[in-house]
């Protein structure tokens, strides 16, 4: 039996006197109320759990109710121990059920109070809860994803080369739409990495490392179709963190000056075999002695950085990166150059290009002999080759661009048309990599310049890689042929009525121009190339004079195909 002093006791006797009456909360548990005053104020316990409506007359405070034999004798009954799970309705008698209001037993679903898994809002309750125990974690088998699944039906039909191995077939076709490459070119890439994989066999759980070719499936979709890498988790069975350090170890690889497909796929051509391969072509057009198309290209830098904004924000009114890339005519791609900030224009990054020094002096370019004819047949020499641009860059005889402002169905007119239609070439690379790989279209979300480099080296080798597969850089094809046919130009609506019906007025005398670099262009050095960044010997060699004499040369070649 408790002392006379105890808690228990106390109420008690205060319901048997009727001094106190207790209210229901949605809580669980008891309001005190005064039924002697009615003018009351509420007070809420700092622990949350009741409500107090109290007087000026003070109402002690209880503490938790956990003495099983108060609770015992309070109600008078063993069977109303808190093992026992009662509700309201159990009592007869009033006070019995007050004070089950009391004990939050008024619940009929649950026992608040008593109940082991019950919620307390006491910190102490909370902290020595037990926490439930997790299941074992769901073991992950790659070879069962949906990237194994493709690689296993391919190990099946390697022999017969069917199924994704068919370029022709469905399979095939789907397969390459997906993951931008055929399955051929894919295991090419996948042996290739093999050789220079430097994971362990095993990790430090002692699991055996991931199958390289379901991580490169991954790197693939991040590319094309810009995956995110916790959507290749569900695709490779293989965690994101994997898949994210993997695609940046793997496209340093590929991307790097020292790999094979760098090497061979991304380069000027060197041998006069490979010259000529890319000069013929523009010989044909009637644009002798140029070696491709030059222009820069903006990629959309969405994580850059605060301190950079200012430099990367130009004419595009966002954050951008440059890259200067050099193409040939078949849409293969030459070289690249960058990353530079987006707020450069074209001649300040044609003076930090390196790719450009091929063409300068000392370059193997720079000495490549092409021939021209004038309207009176007479045979020219120019050494060193040049590309063709649009106005934005330096006047250099190695960067030669049409005119901005000619006359109608004047030489100058015709000409500048025609370098403008040629010129397009470039532009059309730009269009082919953003729509072959959308993670260059859409706004960029690394962190760092350099990786945007190395994403975007490695878009232009696979971009280049295809461009050899599909046949589109073989120059004996009869399609070829037929395309830089000089008469196909002639036949062209602008050509064919620039030669019927210009204005006569505006033509020079063929015999003037036998002495084109004796006239009277004044022979000075261009003032963004007199005192360059870098300061080189052979940029501060070129002047105006050379570069209209080359452009004067151009034209005079491509009136006398035209006339001839």
């Amino acid at each position: 039996m408790p002392e006379k002093g105890s808690f228990f006791c106390r109420w008690k006797k205060s319901l048997e006197k009727g001094k106190i009456q207790f209210d229901q909360m949605d809580s669980g548990h008891p309001n005190i109320i005064n039924s002697n005053n009615d003018d009351m104020t509420h007070r809420k316990c700092n622990n949350g759990t009741a409500r107090q409506k109290t007087t000026a007359m003070e109402v002690e405070t209880v503490d938790p109710l956990d003495d099983e034999e108060d609770i015992a004798f309070l109600f008078g009954n063993d069977s109303m121990l808190p093992n026992n799970q009662m509700d309201v309705d159990d009592f007869e008698d009033p006070d019995d059920r007050l004070s089950a209001a009391l004990l939050g037993l008024h619940n009929p679903t649950s026992n608040d109070l008593f109940h082991e898994d019950s919620s307390s809002d006491d910190e102490g309750d909370r902290r020595n809860r037990k926490q439930t125990p997790r299941g074992p974690e769901k073991k992950r088998d790659p070879k069962s994803s949906p990237f194994g699944k493709i690689l296993e039906d391919a190990d099946v039909n390697k022999q017969t080369q069917s199924g994704v191995w068919d370029e022709e077939g469905k399979e095939g076709k789907k397969f390459r739409q997906r993951y931008r490459i055929p399955y051929s070119m894919f295991d090419k890439i996948c042996k290739a990495y093999d050789k220079v994989d430097t994971r362990n066999d095993l990790d430090a759980f002692g699991h055996k490392k991931s199958d390289s070719r379901i991580l490169i499936l991954g790197v693939l979709r991040v590319l094309g179709q810009v995956f995110p890498f916790d959507t290749l988790e569900e695709f490779s069975e293989i965690s994101m963190q994997k898949n994210q350090s993997f695609f940046h170890e793997f496209i340093t690889w590929f991307s790097g000056k020292q790999s094979e497909f760098a090497k061979k796929y991304l380069r000027f051509p060197q041998t006069d075999e490979e010259i000529s391969h890319v000069t013929s072509f523009y010989e044909k057009i009637g644009i002798p002695g140029t070696a491709g198309s030059v222009d820069c290209v903006h990629i959309y830098w969405d994580m850059c950085p605060a301190g950079h904004r200012a430099d990367c924000k130009g004419k595009e009114k966002k954050t951008t990166v440059v890259f200067q890339v050099i193409s040939s005519h078949t849409k293969k791609i030459l070289g690249v150059a960058g990353p530079y900030f987006g707020t450069w224009n074209d001649k300040t990054i044609a003076r930090l290009d390196a790719n450009l020094k091929h063409f300068m002096a000392g370059g193997n370019l720079a000495t490549k002999n092409w021939t021209w004819v004038d309207r009176n047949g007479v045979l020219h020499e120019e050494e060193g080759l040049h590309l063709i641009c649009d106005g934005g860059y330096h006047l250099w005889k190695i960067l030669i661009c049409p005119f901005k402002y000619a006359l109608d169905d004047s030489d100058e007119h015709a000409w500048s048309k025609h370098i403008e239609s040629i010129r397009k070439d470039v532009e059309c690379v730009f269009g082919i990599l953003k729509k072959r790989f959308m993670v260059l279209k859409y706004p960029s979300r690394f962190h760092d310049m350099e990786t945007i480099w190395k994403v975007f080296r490695t878009c232009c080798i696979l971009h280049n890689m295809l461009h050899e597969h599909d046949g589109y850089d073989d120059w004996e094809t009869e399609f070829t042929e037929k395309s830089v046919d000089i008469e196909d130009i002639e036949d062209h609506n602008h050509y064919a009525r620039f030669r019927n019906n210009r204005n006569t007025s505006y033509r020079r005398d063929s015999s003037s121009d036998t002495t084109l670099r004796d006239g009277d262009i004044e022979n000075y050095v261009d003032s963004s190339g007199n005192t360059p960044e870098n300061n080189d010997a052979y940029i501060q060699n070129f002047t105006v004079a050379d570069f209209n004499y080359r452009r004067k040369a151009l034209i005079e070649h491509f009136m006398a195909q035209l006339t001839g």
